[in-house]
């Protein structure tokens, strides 16, 4: 089967109201596309706010939502469209989504707005995706994919899914909960909760405040820590493997650890199945808590 997209446009729907009080122009549009299973997603979007989750059928659906508020009064908004626009191409076999503007008929000046854009993906066999989002957010929900993404004052959530790739997220909120994860993770600036995930993962943090709690025994971490804090819940059934070698870092323990402390190094064995923590800190803060 050719990697062809097939597009099909369900709904167009435009209401304009009132003269005197505003107006609300509202536009939807559906977009179906059908992939081969071999090829990669590649968004990249600004002011978005992105949903991908895992779908039954053969096909990709996109469904996007852009607001636009008028700043004549910036406390009270005086005209706001909504709409669904997507483009979508196809350049050297990557599947671009990108969003554009299509202001409805009636609009005599160009008002001077603030875009929001809202991407809904569902995403059944894909093999690789390349996010590169400027301020918005992003929710992945039951994927299992190659993921790759780029952010910066962006929030992220990913919700029961199986992820392998690259993470790079400058200023903004990342929650990752009951998922995988084996790749690298670059933040800055960056609030990262990490809610019972499993996997290996290479983290360089820099001025970050990490939340760690409910890990399992099964995966990997090797951090690299700069300027940061980091509040682990752990209690002795659920405790790995952990290295610790921190230069000018204040550490606290919780008392079941503090006996055994070695100078810059803390080592303790649990019979753990495949749990190790290895992390590298300087100039930070670490806080491990029983539940």
């Amino acid at each position: 089967m050719k990697s062809l997209i097939t597009m099909v446009i369900m709904t167009l729907v435009s209401t304009i109201q009132g003269q005197h009080q505003g107006y609300t122009a509202t536009r939807t549009e559906s977009h179906k596309f059908l992939l081969s299973g071999k090829d990669d997603l590649d968004i990249n979007v600004q002011h978005a706010h992105i949903t991908i989750q895992s779908w039954s059928k053969e096909y990709i659906q996109v469904n996007i939502k852009r607001e636009v508020k008028h700043k004549s009064d910036k406390n009270k908004v005086e005209k706001e469209i909504e709409w669904s626009k997507c483009l979508i191409g196809k350049l050297n076999d990557e599947i671009r989504i990108s969003n554009s503007v299509v202001l409805p008929k009636g609009i005599k000046e160009k008002p001077q707005c603030k875009h929001v854009t809202y991407l809904e993906i569902f995403m059944p066999k894909v093999e690789g995706v390349t996010i590169h989002l400027n301020i918005g957010s992003l929710v992945l929900i039951n994927i299992k994919s190659k993921i790759n993404f780029q952010t910066k004052l962006s929030k992220i959530t990913v919700n029961n899914c199986e992820l392998l790739g690259d993470f790079i997220q400058t200023l903004g909120e990342c929650n990752i909960n009951n998922s995988s994860f084996n790749g690298n993770f670059t933040i800055v600036n960056i609030v990262l909760k990490l809610n019972n995930i499993m996997g290996k993962c290479e983290l360089d943090a820099t001025d970050s405040k990490i939340h760690l709690s409910n890990q399992k025994n099964n995966y990997i971490f090797q951090w690299q820590i700069l300027r940061s804090e980091i509040n682990w819940r752990t209690s002795p059934s659920t405790l790995p493997d952990i290295k610790f070698n921190i230069i000018q870092t204040n550490i606290n323990l919780p008392d079941f650890m503090k006996k055994q402390q070695s100078k810059l190094q803390y080592i303790l064995g649990n019979n753990s199945d495949n749990g190790i923590f290895n992390l590298t800190a300087q100039t930070s803060i670490i806080n491990i808590y029983n539940h």
